[in-house]
């Protein structure tokens, strides 16, 4: 038997009428832990306690580098999805679900360079130090290339002691016709263009 979800009374408790069995009970609520218990039901009524706990919090404040200014409006993004903007004083707060705790974090803002963000490993809730952001500029990257190659994919890498970022600040697709990718908002410093595409 399904049991659907359920929606809590105020007082947080809940019924459920069920035939004797073994259940997966599951509660989820919004910026806290998934929580999950199996119960096996007879004829007796059979009380379950759950203690939710807050999902942990990542903090911090994103400033400019040149005269440590708050940066407002900076998108903070955990696998191309915003998770947070910085408020009026360049602060920012997400919730971290440990069960899928982010490696990293990338942080964009208008004008300024993108940087990335290492988010720590502890899976509890860290208030980070501050986040720099230096004032950016664009990039142009022109191919000369064979008309077999096609379905081209730009990817900007930033060089850091040698070494290429694992994951790229900027990526764009070239189409079948076009020579030039562009990216804004590059802050100054060392970087490694990957070109590829599938012949045909």
């Amino acid at each position: 038997m399904d049991i659907s979800r359920r929606e809590l009374a105020k007082s947080g408790r809940f019924t459920i009428h069920a035939p004797a069995g073994e259940y997966d009970v599951v509660i989820e609520a919004p910026r806290h832990r998934r929580w999950k218990q199996r119960v096996r039901l007879h004829q007796e009524t059979r009380t379950v306690t759950a203690r939710l706990e807050p999902l942990p919090s990542i903090t911090g404040r994103i400033v400019a580098r040149d005269g440590a200014e708050p940066i407002p409006g900076a998108a903070i993004e955990i696998a191309e999805k915003v998770v947070a903007i910085s408020d009026g004083t360049g602060a920012f707060s997400f919730d971290a679900d440990p069960e899928q705790w982010p490696e990293s974090a990338t942080v964009r803002a208008g004008g300024y360079g993108t940087a990335k963000l290492a988010i720590p490993r502890s899976r509890v809730s860290a208030n980070l130090m501050d986040v720099e952001l230096a004032k950016g500029g664009s990039v142009a990257i022109t191919i000369d290339r064979a008309e077999t190659i096609r379905g081209l994919r730009i990817d900007l890498f930033k060089r850091t002691l040698d070494r290429r970022d694992a994951q790229p600040i900027q990526s764009t697709n070239l189409g079948d016709n076009a020579n030039t990718a562009h990216f804004d908002d590059v802050e100054s410093g060392d970087y490694v263009v990957a070109i590829s595409g599938q012949s045909g």
